[in-house]
């Protein structure tokens, strides 16, 4: 089926041509029908599978999308205040749940927004429920409602709140437990991502010295090729990203 898509997430993920498997992701929520464990009766339409076939050329990286939040109730920073956060639409200390946050002086576009959170533009793949809506002088954001800490740099570290992991078919934040996360989501249909490259550079460290512990997931967000990759003993979960993983311990 073809994909549709909304202002906070990528749309349903479909079988990619060749007979691979996909992650299905509406409005920031992922169905898997498969071995992730989700019942048959869920709601559609997509299956997640191992590959371990060697991919094609390395895609360039891919360029910034702005999304206009579905939240519009999420209120402006309070003028002269550089950063503010709320809990439906309450205003909160950053470090309590929160699910919106008010960043003045950047730039209103997912680069920006990376850049501001000291990520890297093409790399970092943000949960889908992050959306943004520009304001006169800079930009609302939504957030995975729970969050517990600020945008500024919270790249720099796990950027656990902000990333898109999966559990049992589910897309969650990866500081919650779970076996997948994913790790490219190309610019176009037309790119032909080298997989095992592209979770090189995410985890910082070569693909294959991790690959007796990791399946690469090659599959599609609509048209547009993606990676992911699963932890192969399903008896271990992780509670992290594993962005630079070469930094932390790993099952």
């Amino acid at each position: 089926m073809a994909a549709s898509s909304d202002a906070g997430g990528r749309g349903w993920l479909k079988p990619a041509a060749g007979g691979a498997a996909v992650i299905g992701v509406l409005a920031g929520i992922v169905q898997i029908l498969s071995w992730l464990g989700v019942n048959p009766g869920s709601p559609p339409e997509a299956v997640l599978s191992a590959s371990s076939s060697t991919s094609a050329p390395a895609a360039t990286s891919p360029a910034a999308s702005q999304q206009v939040s579905t939240r519009s109730s999420i209120p402006a920073a309070p003028e002269g205040q550089a950063v503010a956060c709320y809990a439906q639409g309450v205003e909160t200390s950053c470090s309590k749940p929160h699910d919106s946050e008010s960043v003045q002086g950047i730039a209103c576009t997912t680069d920006g927004l990376i850049a501001y959170m000291g990520g890297v533009a093409g790399v970092e793949v943000l949960h889908t429920s992050i959306a943004l809506k520009a304001t006169p002088t800079g930009c609302q954001v939504a957030v995975p409602t729970g969050a517990t800490s600020e945008l500024k740099d919270a790249l720099r570290g796990t950027g656990n709140d902000f990333r898109s992991c999966l559990d049992q078919g589910r897309e969650v934040t990866c500081g919650v437990r779970h076996s997948s996360e994913i790790v490219y989501v190309a610019k176009s249909a037309t790119e032909s991502p080298d997989c095992e490259a592209r979770a090189s550079t995410f985890l910082g460290a070569p693909y294959s010295q991790y690959n007796d512990r990791l399946d690469m997931i090659r599959g599609s967000v609509g048209d547009v090729p993606m990676c992911a990759v699963k932890l192969r003993d399903q008896s271990q979960m992780l509670t992290f990203s594993l962005r630079n993983v070469r930094n932390r311990s790993f099952p």
